[in-house]
């Protein structure tokens, strides 16, 4: 199999996914904005966490076909360095936290002289609506990132490398791998645009690849 040319073939997919992100939010790439509208931003949201999940399983075959690269020489740029891309799957928590109740509108309290305050129930306030604007900061950041990983595939397989290796010398940080075996971070069943479909099938395809190298066996 030409591993090299299936990670193209996604990371190609990947950023065109990117593209109708940023079309989503109005911006260009690298730019940000500081509010958009709810709907825009839930719908940036459905893409952007497959997208993520699909790239880590980039990484991992990108970081095996590798040569060992623990030893490379970290490059020293000058001025801050970019927000890193997460290269491990967010565990499952495999605990249930009991469930919270709603917090009420408290206790109602009545005077004798006619001064109680205006009773307002917390199922009186108006629903959120698709075009109240909300903070788009972090989003933006996080599409950065990926736009930042997809360039950069080759930088982002050796800081997985590294990560790996720091995580096999320490029993407290020590993990089976970098991604869930099973259902990956935003799989679902059937997205409900034609845009989620195609980032569920890159995600889909992404993760299968990356179990048919983890299921090779061992020619060291």
């Amino acid at each position: 199999m030409d591993w090299d040319a299936a990670i193209e073939i996604n990371r190609t997919a990947l950023l065109r996914l990117l593209q109708v992100m940023l079309s989503v939010l109005e911006i260009e790439a690298g730019s940000s904005v500081p509010f958009v509208k709810r709907h825009a931003r839930l719908a940036v949201l459905r893409l952007l966490r497959p997208a993520e999940s699909a790239l880590r399983r980039l990484i991992l075959l990108k970081a095996r076909l590798m040569r060992d690269a623990l030893n490379d020489p970290l490059s020293d740029k000058a001025g801050p360095k970019p927000a890193a891309f997460p290269l491990f799957d967010q565990r499952k928590r495999h605990t249930e936290a009991p469930q919270k109740a709603a917090g009420g509108p408290g206790p109602r309290l009545f005077f004798f002289d006619g001064s109680d305050q205006p009773y307002t129930s917390a199922q009186d306030k108006p629903a959120p609506s698709p075009d109240d604007m909300v903070s788009a900061e972090r989003l933006c950041k996080r599409l950065k990132i990926l736009l930042n990983a997809l360039n950069d595939l080759e930088g982002q397989a050796r800081r997985l490398k590294r990560a790996e290796a720091r995580r096999a010398r320490s029993e407290r940080l020590k993990l089976q791998g970098p991604l869930r075996i099973h259902l990956p971070p935003g799989h679902r069943e059937r997205g409900k645009t034609e845009d989620e479909r195609t980032v569920d099938a890159v995600l889909r395809t992404c993760h299968q690849l990356a179990r048919m190298w983890l299921a090779r066996p061992d020619t060291s």
